[in-house]
C-alpha cells in the first residue's frame, strides 16, 4: 500500500520525522510519497540539506497568494490531481485546511479517494471563528475517513468538525527529541557552570500574538526583587524593535539578550545553559518549541492558551502551566526556581523522562501506522 502525505514546505523537524515514517512503513512493505507545497517562504530562515531527505518527495509547482494571515502567503498546490493519478495512493494525508485539503475534498466526489485530515487546529477563546470557516471546515471533515491530531486539544476540535472519534489517531507533534537531548548534554559539559547569572529563555517568532512583552514586564518585576537572572530571547521577527524599545522604556534592558535567528543545529549551544523555559504565547495550535527545551532538560513555564501545554507540561513536576497575564503569580514561579536550584534539577530529569517516554519521533510514526489497520 502506498500512503501519500502532502503538506505546505519542507521543515527541518519534518525531515526526521518523514524519514522514520518511509523507514517504518518500507519494514512493512508500503510505500511514502511526500508532496510539498512549495520550497519554502520568504520569512522562513532555516536551512535544509537535501542530502537528509531518505524519503521520495515532490515539490510542487504552487502558486503564491499575498494574505494577511501567519505566513503571508495561501498556497495553490498546483498539480494534486496529476500527482494523485500518478501516485495512485491507498492513503492521503493532507495537512490542515488548505487549498491542497479542498482540492482532496473535489477529488472524493469523483473518485476513490480516502483522505485524513493532518492538524493542530484547537479551540481558542481569543480567536473567533466565522460560520464561514466553521461551515468551510466541517465540509472538508465530512468527506474525510478520518484525523491525525497533533495532540489532546486538536483531536477535540476534530470530533468537534463532526470526525468520529475512532477515525482520530494522535501523532503526537514532536521534533528529533534524541537530537536535542544529546546535542545540548555535549554543550553542557564543554561549559562554565559557575556562572551566578541564571539564563531564562524563549524561543519563537517574535509577532504580538507570542506575548514577548509580557516576558519584558516579567522581568522588570522579578529585577525589583533580585539580580540572579537575565532573559534570552531567540528568534526574530516584526516585534524585534518595538521590544527592544520596551526593554529600553522599562529600563532593563541590560538584563535582556536579543540574539536573534539561530539555526536548529545551533540550537542546543544556546539551550544548554538555559535555567527555565517561558512560552508566553496567547495562541498556538501547538508549540514545538516546548519539546525542545524539555528534550534539553528544561523546566517550562508554558500558556494554558497553547495546544501543546495539556500534553507535554505535569504540573509541579516538569514545569507549570499558567496564565502569563498574571506577571506576579509568574514570578513568583519562577522565583521558586530560581531560589530552588533541587528543584529546579529534580524538574529538569522529568523534563527529559517525560519526553522519552510519550514525545519521540517513534511515538508520531505510530499514529500514522494505526492508519493501516483499518486496511
Amino acid at each position: 500500500m502506498k500512503l501519500l502525505v502532502i503538506t505546505n514546505i519542507p521543515n527541518p523537524y519534518r525531515i526526521p520525522l518523514f524519514n522514520l515514517l518511509n523507514q517504518k512503513l518500507q519494514a512493512r512493505q508500503h510505500e511514502l510519497h511526500v508532496a510539498f507545497g512549495t520550497s519554502s517562504y520568504q520569512r522562513r530562515k532555516f536551512v535544509l540539506n537535501p542530502s537528509e531527505f531518505k524519503f521520495p518527495y515532490t515539490v510542487l509547482d504552487s502558486g503564491k497568494m499575498s494574505l494577511f494571515g501567519r505566513e503571508g502567503v495561501l498556497l495553490t498546490y498546483s498539480g494534486i490531481r496529476k500527482l494523485v493519478r500518478h501516485q495512485q495512493p491507498d492513503v492521503v494525508v493532507v495537512a490542515g485546511f488548505s487549498l491542497a485539503t479542498l482540492k482532496l475534498f473535489l477529488l472524493s466526489l469523483v473518485s476513490r479517494v480516502p483522505y485524513y485530515i493532518w492538524s493542530g487546529v484547537i479551540h481558542s477563546p481569543n480567536r473567533r471563528q466565522s460560520l464561514r470557516q466553521r461551515w468551510y471546515r466541517s465540509l472538508l471533515a465530512k468527506r474525510a475517513k478520518g484525523g491525525i491530531a497533533y495532540g489532546t486539544r486538536a483531536g477535540e476540535y476534530l470530533r468537534d468538525l463532526g470526525i468520529r472519534t475512532e477515525g482520530i489517531q494522535v501523532a503526537i507533534n514532536t521534533v528529533d527529541t534524541t537530537f536535542f537531548q544529546e546535542a545540548t548534554c555535549r554543550y553542557r559539559q564543554q561549559q562554565n557552570q559557575s556562572t551566578i547569572a541564571k539564563k531564562l529563555v524563549y524561543v519563537g517568532y517574535l509577532t504580538r500574538g507570542k506575548r514577548v512583552d509580557l516576558l519584558l514586564r516579567l522581568v522588570k518585576q522579578l529585577a525589583g526583587q533580585r539580580n540572579d537572572f537575565y532573559l534570552q530571547i531567540i528568534g526574530d521577527g516584526p516585534e524585534m524593535a518595538p521590544l527592544k524599545e520596551q526593554a529600553e522604556r522599562l529600563e532593563i534592558r541590560s538584563l535582556v539578550e536579543f540574539t536573534g535567528f539561530v539555526q536548529k543545529e545551533e540550537l542546543p549551544r544556546y539551550l544548554a545553559d538555559a535555567y527555565v523555559f517561558l512560552f508566553p504565547s496567547e495562541y498556538d495550535i501547538w508549540g514545538l518549541v516546548l519539546v525542545e527545551a524539555m528534550a534539553a532538560g528544561i523546566p517550562v513555564l508554558a500558556s494554558y492558551k497553547a495546544g501543546a501545554s495539556l500534553d507535554l507540561v505535569q504540573e509541579g513536576l516538569n514545569g507549570w502551566m499558567i496564565n502569563f497575564e498574571d506577571i506576579p503569580l509568574v514570578a513568583a514561579r519562577v522565583a521558586s526556581l530560581l531560589s530552588d536550584p533541587e528543584m529546579q534539577a529534580r524538574m529538569s530529569v522529568e523534563a527529559v523522562r517525560f519526553v522519552q517516554n510519550n514525545v519521540t519521533l517513534e511515538h508520531s510514526v505510530a499514529g500514522f501506522l494505526n492508519l493501516f489497520n483499518e486496511y
